[in-house]
């Protein structure tokens, strides 16, 4: 799916990072480009990037984005912050090599089975 595409409108993304280098971080997000050039940034509003845990990311994140816990759909590579996640109610999607399609797509599938139930 892509976030800049069609039916994807109402969605709000958001960046969580426990980067140190936070100036390189946001360097990084803005020279990322999309298949027409835009810069990924651009698709990511909402932006926690800071030495901490992810409890204290995701808190912030909700707070600036109004998305309940149980509207987010987490993904990372380490399941110490996917269990900070799930404390807060936060569903996580573990991708332990890096967010590919694949992980992308199932975790949408969760999400979706989780919310018809």
């Amino acid at each position: 799916h892509d976030l800049a595409g069609d039916g994807w409108e109402k969605t709000q993304a958001a960046v969580a990072s426990r980067a140190t280098a936070t100036d390189w971080a946001e360097k990084l997000l803005q020279d990322f480009k999309l298949d027409h050039g835009q810069s990924i940034a651009r698709l990511l509003p909402f932006r926690e990037i800071y030495e901490g845990n992810k409890r204290k990311h995701l808190q912030r994140i909700r707070e600036a984005s109004g998305v309940a816990y149980c509207d987010m759909i987490f993904f990372d590579d380490y399941t110490e912050n996917l269990g900070d996640a799930a404390h807060l109610g936060v569903m996580g999607v573990h991708c332990p090599r890096g967010l590919t399609h694949e992980h992308w797509e199932g975790g949408l599938r969760a999400y979706a089975r989780l919310k018809a139930q």
